[in-house]
């Protein structure tokens, strides 16, 4: 029989341990992490409020080297070409800096199942040194679910 002393243990530690589950990029030690608006626009431009929390979760786990998690977050066929070391290598050479950032300028909705985000990185190198990096990232909804759209010549050879 569990004793209720125990019992309280074990309650704690599993509110711990979802608690940490769903805290994002906090339960990875990078806490610092903040999607930010340009003046022009608001978090209301996102298509769908799923792809924005898909977006800072793939960003999360990007930057704190999560490639499994990632891994999976890529667009099925994508998932199908490349070997999963492959790309814990790619995911593993992000953790070099760490994402302080992300300021997004636009949410473009091309088509119902196609969203192009354009935004900046602020990154800071081991050294402290503070830099800003262009992206335009691609999203793709597939059975209701989004999915990011990778394009690099690490993988594509262009």
């Amino acid at each position: 029989m569990i004793k209720r002393k125990n019992l309280c243990a074990i309650a704690m530690l599993l509110f711990v341990i979802v608690v940490g589950m769903g805290a994002g990029c906090g339960a990875f030690g990078n806490k610092s992490i903040a999607i930010v608006y340009s003046d022009k626009i608001d978090s209301a431009i996102w298509a769908d409020p799923n792809l924005q929390k898909r977006f800072n979760e793939y960003w999360c786990n990007r930057f704190t080297g999560n490639a499994e998690a990632n891994f999976k977050m890529e667009s099925p066929h994508f998932v199908e070409m490349i070997q999963p070391q492959k790309y814990n290598g790619y995911v593993q050479n992000a953790k070099k800096n760490k994402l302080l950032k992300i300021k997004i300028f636009d949410v473009e909705k091309e088509t119902d199942f196609l969203v192009n985000v354009y935004g900046v990185l602020f990154l800071q190198s081991i050294d402290g040194e503070v830099a800003e990096s262009s992206i335009k990232d691609r999203w793709v909804r597939v059975d209701d679910e989004w999915f990011h759209l990778l394009y690099d010549p690490l993988f594509f050879n262009l």
